[in-house]
């Protein structure tokens, strides 16, 4: 036994574990479902190494991780998906076992001439695992048009549940076939073993899973190909050009067979559409003076993040008006990132002693809306009472801690704010993790020394950190 694990312990040096580290704490876990309770401004990398490189061999010798956190997160389309969120240190083992093989498995699997979506980022002073996703998405709209103007039809389809549909069974022997790391793929299959409970499929977290799953399509891509070399993708979102409707309409009963025969996946009827590319212009076209309506060819997942307080105020204005169609496992996530990563940015500033920070201006803005203020604390309570919208109750948690009741100089919407806080804080009947948010945080949440170092907190679940940090 001894001999096997330092064996392990040897094959774990090809393993990347402090940009592992780096790339998870800086970038990566700004893509969960939900915030960290904490952010460290300062990581004591050799020794979270080891503590990591234990972790993994207690999981190559016979461990299992531990249950992550789940919650059911809206789609645009009304409904839940369910999201995880393991513990940090585990998050980082995924990390670095999905930095170990990426570029062997991006440079084997993917056309970048047709594949938009989740690709790495080769930049050597990287802060992100993935190249910035609201750019691909431009460039894939923008080469649909390309495509267009020297064709007649556009065949739009999606894969149904394409990651719930990815198959463990089918997924690890494809890493093991293209990636250079058996090491790191062996972990990577207890990992997502581990996260995904009873669900068939990959686990959705974070932006790591994200890539595994995309180069996981690369044989649905082979498959489109055999029928058509003109096509495009964003994540499971497929495009086909052809010269007619006639042309495209035999093509699809074909793709579809083989996706269901020989990976077990369906096209998702209800985002099919067969159209003329005039159609396909005159919707973008659109988008330039209207929001699109769901009915067009135009079908945006991805929002830029917008760090300017007054644009981030908008788009807040906007999710709390219509919920349904912004508070989703899309915008609304990618909203919850911008606001985390405004706050981080005001710590750091704040710890080197800058005079002012953009989250300032933006506590701001948000303790002056007093209609704003108002709007949250009422969908706070009808959230409060309904478990299915467990996620947006978080969100809006999340959201009001800009809004300071100290800067509220509306005095009703200041008392609305304060007893909708306790209230929530105290319901028995509301799930622990939305009375922990409620509490009455620190300005920038800090782990006490005394009590707890980041080290430890890491290695616990996502509501037992809460917990130790805000729940005593």
């Amino acid at each position: 036994m001894e001999g096997n694990r330092r064996i392990v312990a040897a094959d774990l040096s090809s393993l990347p574990i402090q940009l592992g580290i780096r790339l998870l704490l800086d970038s990566v876990s700004y893509t969960n479902a939900l915030p960290e309770w904490v952010e460290p401004i300062t990581i004591d990398y050799r020794k979270r190494e080891e503590r990591v490189q234990q972790l993994a061999n207690q999981y190559l010798s016979g461990s299992q991780p531990e249950k992550p956190f789940e919650i059911s997160v809206p789609k645009r389309t009304g409904q839940l998906k369910t999201w995880v969120i393991p513990r940090v240190n585990d998050q980082i083992i995924c990390q670095a076992c999905v930095s170990a093989i990426a570029q062997q498995v991006e440079q084997k699997c993917i056309d970048k001439s047709r594949v938009f979506s989740c690709l790495y980022n080769t930049d050597v002073s990287r802060l992100a695992l993935l190249q910035d996703q609201v750019e691909a998405w431009t460039r894939f709209q923008l080469e649909t048009q390309r495509r267009c103007a020297s064709q007649d039809c556009i065949l739009q389809f999606d894969i149904q549940n394409a990651y719930g549909s990815m198959g463990r069974d089918r997924v690890i022997p494809f890493l093991r076939r293209v990636s250079p790391n058996p090491t790191a793929v062996q972990l990577l299959a207890i990992l997502v073993e581990g996260f995904a409970g009873a669900n068939q499929g990959l686990p959705f977290f974070n932006d790591s899973i994200f890539f595994l799953g995309n180069a996981y399509l690369s044989l649905v891509d082979e498959i489109v190909g055999r029928y058509s070399s003109n096509f495009v993708r964003f994540v499971d979102d497929y495009r086909v050009f052809g010269n007619s409707r006639s042309a495209m309409e035999s093509v699809l009963p074909k793709i579809r067979a083989d996706l269901r025969n020989e990976l077990g996946f369906d096209i998702s009827d209800p985002k099919l559409k067969l159209g003329s590319v005039e159609d396909y212009l005159e919707a973008v076209s659109r988008l330039k003076y209207a929001e699109t309506t769901g009915t067009e060819y135009t079908d945006p997942a991805s929002f830029p993040g917008v760090f300017r307080p007054q644009d981030m105020h908008d788009l807040a204005v906007k999710s709390l008006r219509d919920p349904d169609g912004y508070l989703h496992q899309g915008f609304g996530r990618l909203q919850m990132a911008s606001f985390r990563q405004i706050r981080v940015r005001s710590m750091i500033a704040n710890a080197q002693e800058y005079a002012q920070t953009p989250r300032g201006d933006f506590i701001e803005i948000l303790s002056s809306d007093s209609q704003l203020i108002l709007g949250t604390c009422q969908l706070m309570r009808q959230y409060s009472k309904d478990p299915a919208n467990l996620w947006r109750l978080l969100w809006l948690l999340y959201f009001s801690k800009d809004m300071l009741p100290a800067r509220i100089a509306d005095a009703p919407a200041k008392l609305e704010l304060v007893t909708t806080l306790q209230q929530i804080a105290a319901a028995q009947d509301v799930p622990l993790v939305a009375r922990l948010w409620a509490t009455d945080m620190p300005y920038f949440p800090a782990v006490n020394k005394e009590k707890m170092r980041i080290e430890d907190l890491h290695e616990l679940g996502y509501v037992e950190r809460g917990q130790q940090c805000y729940g005593g």
